[in-house]
């Protein structure tokens, strides 16, 4: 044999070419830290939505790390791990802000309307 020579058998007669594949592969790496901290942050303004002020804060925060995310994956060539994460934790992150703002405007109805009924005299209440 000389150095022209491969040393792989030739492929049996009547026997196709296996095509290699050309499209790119996810990589099979870690998932985006944007797409895991909006996920853990969407969780958490859900599970402490009813806390004023934190269950807002911490939705605002996952959506605009799920937001960078899927902005980021976008581009063209870029190939990231954690899509599924980034839309959950986007998701969750709106539930966590709208409930929270509910419950907010809900006890500042309630309180103004209690201001609202200390004021007037008790001929007026009907309770």
């Amino acid at each position: 044999m000389n150095g022209s020579e491969s040393s792989a058998p030739p492929p049996a007669p009547g026997a196709a070419a296996t095509p290699q594949a050309t499209t790119p592969q996810a990589p099979s790496g870690s998932a985006d830290s944007r797409a895991v901290t909006s996920l853990v942050l969407g969780i958490l303004a859900v599970l402490l939505g009813w806390l004023p002020l934190v269950g807002l804060a911490l939705g605002v925060i996952a959506i605009v790390n799920a937001a960078r995310f899927l902005g980021a994956q976008r581009k063209p060539g870029v190939i990231l791990v954690g899509k599924g994460m980034a839309i959950v934790g986007l998701i969750l992150g709106i539930v966590g802000v709208v409930a929270n703002a509910a419950l907010m405007i809900y006890f500042l109805l309630k309180l103004l309307w209690e201001l609202f009924c200390s004021s007037l005299p008790d001929t007026l209440l009907v309770r």
